[in-house]
């Protein structure tokens, strides 16, 4: 399975503004701009000015933002203010942005340095947590736990809750890079306790976002050991809940980065969970969002999360085409990191030169001024001689710029065409998409058209309800029926899947049935399973592929006036008989609540599937005789194994026993409404995992 990196997705606390308008950022920086050239301006009023137009600089354009933030550091070196502090912190951040992590943690201790001298606290606590995050980056744990802590203590006598939950919060992502999870968990906690103190959403929705990945890890922890199936799966709900918070807020204020991080973590809960068309839809998303925000990193994870997506779902081509888009992606970073690094590089040694040819011209200026009188044609020629090669610099530097420019805006040009290509494949995406889906619900009409309707049901069977819902588009359960003389035959099946490939295998099983009893004649529930299932694997095998699908199913013959004769069949005595039932199941079970019954009484089903089975046996027909008043039951496995509730659990058959057992008083159709409703309140907002489709009969 593609992960991400170790590193936690949400790794840093820090205060994010929301993404605004293009235009309103170029006026800001136009303002700013404007302030930082001004020098009759107050000082610090232009150091504010070039902090923030570093910070705007330093995520889109880290280099121009190092170039500014060098001229403030000489600043700092004449000027020792506090607000020299957050100078070299943004120094540090930038480097860390660019992966230089000697020169960020050079910057971060000259941000220490400065805080100590100051008596400043608040920047010393700052200047702590900015060298944990460094040694963190450097997966040098032990000292980043040691300035995290540091950090903390700090905070702690400053009272300040938001920083507090800050340092609690790096500390748990430590933890967490450790695998020391519930540690992790239990410090985010804390981290969370504090920054409801303050109301800070952003902080909150980070920690979230960072808990989320950890339960994911958690989840992975103990299936990986053998663990407990159903432990795994409720950490695995705690990740997607966490995430999903998470990603509610970013989503408000317009943080894209957030947003696909808490999407790319689902995505991996998802396939973590085998749920692969989950996994797919909304790693999809993420895919095309990074593709359209430009968000290269987001979009390396997409490409993994639907690689694993498409590998679950047997879908080999598709799953190929995302692995190879994945490690394109992440060679491409790696170079575009190296490029940068160079680019960065190249960048400070001009500036130190330039710095320093500045410094020896002032030098000579000064010695100049000493000079005899005698010498001044002397001085004149020298001085002409350096203006002649400092303006021959100039122009040899202003070539290098212009090639440089060059360069730069045939990188442009290039990457303004691969949008526009992009852009054009994504729109024959979305027009496949659209195109497939049509399809789809066109296919539905023909499914639907299989189907008995309710009304020919009700005339059949009046006093009965069928809740019947699909989890897609389409679906693999269906229920069916056959009349002829006084012989009612219905069953409800769970074909192997859902949407799609689940109802291309009922149509076939549909099929089968109808042979069954039409073709061959056949009414015994038993019987007509064993011929359905030898239809089934007759179509399903033509071929020397082999093929797995199937079905579950449960089958009622009704006979109305009859009784339980047959040596061969399973009685179930009841006194006042009016008509014998008959059933036959594959997995699934028949219910039966008795008119004076306060129980459920089951009829068990045969352990084996319609379809490619090790030890296949004739399913056995069991004769029930019915009474006025008694209700019968038949489902598929969808309502029972939904997910929901307050602690996101499974309803489970007993839950479902003891709800149609309260309502057994009550007529079929109020029993349709109460098993509606109390199916989507277990739901609320989770996602339905499975098709639904239960039939209840009142004799």
């Amino acid at each position: 399975m593609i992960k991400p990196s170790v590193h936690i997705v949400f790794l840093l606390l820090l205060a994010f503004q929301a993404v605004g308008q293009k235009n309103k950022k170029h006026d800001a920086l136009d303002s700013l701009n404007a302030v930082w050239n001004n020098s009759t301006i107050e000082l610090i009023e232009r150091v504010k000015a070039g902090q923030e137009i570093a910070r705007a600089y330093k995520n889109v354009n880290p280099d121009t933002a190092i170039v500014i933030l060098k001229q403030l550091v000489d600043l700092a070196d004449d000027n020792k203010d506090p607000i020299h502090i957050q100078t070299y912190m943004l120094m540090a951040g930038t480097y860390r942005t660019q992966g230089n992590y000697p020169l960020a943690l050079d910057a971060a201790q000259d941000a220490l340095t400065l805080a100590e001298e100051l008596e400043d606290q608040t920047g010393i606590a700052s200047a702590y947590n900015s060298m944990g995050q460094i040694m963190e980056r450097q997966e040098d744990f032990e000292k980043a736990l040691e300035y995290h802590t540091k950090s903390l203590i700090i905070t702690k006598k400053l009272g300040d809750h938001q920083k507090i939950g800050m340092a609690y919060s790096n500390l748990g992502n430590i933890y967490g890079q450790l695998f020391m999870l519930q540690k992790s968990l239990d410090t985010y906690e804390q981290a969370l306790k504090h920054l409801k103190e303050v109301d800070d959403q952003h902080g909150i929705s980070v920690v979230n976002g960072n808990m989320g990945y950890v339960y994911s890890i958690q989840g992975d922890s103990v299936i990986e050991n053998g663990g407990n199936a159903y432990v795994a799966g409720s950490y695995y709900l705690q990740s997607i809940q966490r995430s999903r918070k998470a990603m509610e807020y970013f989503e408000s204020i317009g943080n894209r980065n957030f947003v696909l991080n808490a999407k790319s973590n689902i995505g991996l809960v998802y396939n973590s969970m085998s749920e692969f068309q989950q996994a797919k839809m909304i790693c999809y998303e993420a895919y095309l969002e990074s593709i359209e925000q430009n968000i290269y990193p987001m979009e390396r994870d997409a490409c993994g999360c639907l690689y694993d997506s498409y590998k679950g779902l047997k879908m080999t081509d598709s799953a190929l085409i995302y692995y190879e888009r994945f490690v394109h992606l992440k060679d491409s970073l790696l170079d575009m990191n190296e490029q940068r690094n160079f680019l960065e590089k190249e960048l400070s040694y001009n500036y130190e030169r330039q710095a320093q040819l500045a410094d020896e011209l002032h030098k000579q200026e000064l010695d100049n001024q000493q000079i005899q009188a005698a010498k001044d044609k002397y001085i004149r020629n020298i001085t002409i001689a350096f203006v002649s090669i400092g303006l021959l610099g100039f122009l040899i530097f202003s070539i290098f710029l212009y090639n440089r420019f060059k360069i730069i805006r045939a990188q442009k040009d290039l990457i303004e065409k691969q949008k526009d290509d992009l852009r054009l494949q994504k729109e024959l995406v979305d027009y496949k998409n659209a195109e497939i889906t049509d399809s789809i619900i066109y296919a539905r009409r023909f499914q639907n058209a299989i189907l008995p309707s309710e009304k020919k049901f009700k005339q059949i069977l009046p006093d009965s309800f069928i809740f019947y819902r699909p989890k897609d588009i389409v679906a693999g359960d269906f229920y069916w029926l056959f009349k002829e003389n006084d012989q009612i035959i219905f069953a409800v099946a769970d074909c192997t899947g859902h949407g799609v490939p689940g109802a291309m295998v009922s149509v076939v099983c549909h099929n089968a049935l109808n042979r069954s009893v039409r073709e061959y004649g056949l009414r015994d529930p038993g019987k007509i399973l064993d011929k359905t299932r030898e239809i089934i694997l007759e179509e399903l095998n033509k071929n020397e592929e082999e093929v797995k699908d199937g079905m579950d199913i449960a089958l009622v013959s009704l006979e109305l006036g009859a009784s339980a004769e047959s040596e061969n069949e399973t009685p179930h005595s009841h006194s006042a008989s009016h008509s014998v039932l008959k059933f036959a199941g594959a997995h699934n079970p028949l219910w039966i609540i008795r008119k004076d019954s306060a129980e459920v009484e089951e009829v068990k089903a045969n352990k084996q599937p319609i379809g490619q089975f090790d030890s296949p046996i004739p399913f056995d027909s069991h004769s029930i005789e019915i009474s006025k008043g008694d209700q019968i039951y038949i489902f598929s496995d969808g309502y029972a194994d939904q997910f929901g509730g307050e602690k996101g659990k499974k309803f489970k058959s007993s839950n479902l026993k003891r709800l149609l057992l309260s309502n057994k008083q009550a007529n079929m159709s109020t029993q349709f409404k109460t098993v509606e409703s109390t199916f989507d309140d277990w739901m609320g907002s989770l996602e339905q995992v499975d098709d639904v489709c239960i039939i209840g009969v009142r004799f």
